[in-house]
């Protein structure tokens, strides 16, 4: 009984595998764009970008089928609501090239949610088989913006201009300043080695002054000393020899006849 039921399951995984891999190789998406216009069934300008003077934007898909499918293609807004689907009837087996349309003259797509990114899902049996994100742009806007960026841009040019030649200005100031201070800083230099130079003679010369002086000193006391007793000049000496004369002949008895 085990062994029937473990025959049975294995039975039903092989079934399932095969119904698996039959349906993985259903369907395949060759290739796949966003394009502003099909001719003979193929993309003509393929981009990602459209303009509000356009008037649609398409989804084109080349697709190969092994078996009938059913499939379908929803715009996507770029909140992540569907905006709308594109619906087909089923597609028989075959190689296919098919296109999705979305007229987006006066729509959410050119007022409310114009500039943002929108998406488009293609589904094949309600199984995402392939994805575009696409935008909507006001060119006219787009060059009102560019030109509003060209003028930011020559100001920026103007004004870089202006601090350009005040950088060069101030770099002449400076190399001339630098020069000036390079010339006081020589003066001074030159003005301090004079000044060392006056320090030294004036130390000299006081020191030869010293000198001087006590050679003055030694000089004065040795005339002291050849002039009379130490302390007594000569001419005192000699007025005073003169008065003790005068006072001894003054005492001096006079003789009688």
């Amino acid at each position: 009984m085990n062994r029937n039921l473990s025959l049975l399951v294995l039975i039903g995984l092989i079934l399932t595998l095969s119904s698996q891999v039959s349906t993985a190789q259903a369907w395949e998406i060759d290739d796949h764009a966003m394009c502003k216009d099909t001719v003979d069934s193929l993309p003509v300008r393929r981009t990602n970008e459209f303009y509000i003077t356009d008037t649609e934007v398409n989804f084109w898909f080349y697709i190969t089928l092994d078996e009938a499918a059913d499939i379908k293609l929803k715009w996507i807004k770029p909140n992540g609501d569907t905006y709308h689907t594109t619906n087909w009837d089923p597609f028989e087996p075959g190689n296919w090239n098919s296109v999705g349309t979305l007229f987006i003259e006066d729509s959410d797509v050119t007022e409310r949610y114009l500039g943002q990114e929108w998406g488009a899902e293609l589904y094949v049996n309600n199984e995402l088989a392939a994805f575009e994100t696409w935008v909507v742009l006001d060119i006219d806007a787009m060059a009102a913006k560019l030109i509003e960026i060209e003028d930011d841009y020559y100001n920026l040019t103007d004004s870089f201009d202006e601090l350009l030649d005040i950088s060069l200005a101030q770099d002449e100031l400076y190399t001339m300043l630098e020069e000036d201070y390079e010339s006081i800083q020589g003066e001074y230099d030159s003005l301090l080695s004079d000044y060392t130079n006056l320090e030294d003679d004036y130390n000299e010369l006081l020191d030869d002054f010293d000198s001087s002086q006590e050679e003055i000193d030694r000089l004065q006391e040795q005339l002291d000393n050849r002039q009379g007793i130490p302390g007594f000049p000569m001419p005192s000496i000699i007025l005073g020899i003169m008065a003790l004369l005068l006072i001894l002949n003054h005492l001096k008895p006079t003789s009688r006849l």
